[in-house]
């Protein structure tokens, strides 16, 4: 559909008992609810919004039992040095580990974006035990970078919780998914 923030359907909002029991039924659950959630949002505005969703994200995660919520480091903008971008995202992780506790579940950072190779990505999260904050393990973008599976396995392996399957093939500087 139109919405991808199932927050704002009725089937995870006024009719969840409905779509739980419906889950329960088929012998399905709900192990990471995917949010837009980006850690990098210079405009408070932005980041209020990102607050938001992760409360939203969080309540049902809490009512559904899902223990991951997965957000997104994001790309670092110009006008931004590095070491600003990874300053920022920190201090957003911070709130969101902050939220995610109150609600039972734990932040995972995908591999994505300026933080898509486990070197990127450590220097974003040392600091965090991997209690707090996990990895999600999105395949295609470490690969795409030029890290092997190994080295991310092995650079990642305490804080990998939840692994997304995918490839894609490069046509025109453009990466089409693909089987």
């Amino acid at each position: 559909g139109p919405e991808i923030d199932i927050t704002q359907l009725s089937e995870f909002n006024a009719h969840l008992d409905e779509t739980l029991k419906l889950f329960k039924s088929n012998a399905l659950s709900m192990p990471c609810l995917n949010t837009s959630v980006t850690l990098i949002s210079p405009s408070p505005q932005r980041w209020e919004a990102m607050l938001a969703e992760a409360h939203r994200y969080g309540r049902l995660a809490d009512r559904a039992a899902t223990p991951y919520l997965r957000i997104f480091g994001g790309a670092i903008p110009k006008g931004l040095t590095h070491a600003e971008g990874r300053s920022m995202a920190q201090r957003h992780l911070r709130q969101i580990v902050k939220i995610c506790h109150a609600h039972h579940c734990i932040p995972l950072l995908e591999t994505h974006d300026n933080w898509a190779v486990s070197a990127s990505l450590l220097e974003l999260i040392h600091e965090f035990d991997p209690a707090e904050v996990g990895v999600l393990w999105d395949l295609e973008h470490p690969w795409r970078q030029g890290e092997s599976p190994l080295e991310t396995a092995n650079g990642l392996k305490r804080f990998i919780r939840h692994i997304h399957v995918k490839d894609s093939t490069a046509k025109n500087g453009e990466y089409h998914p693909t089987l």
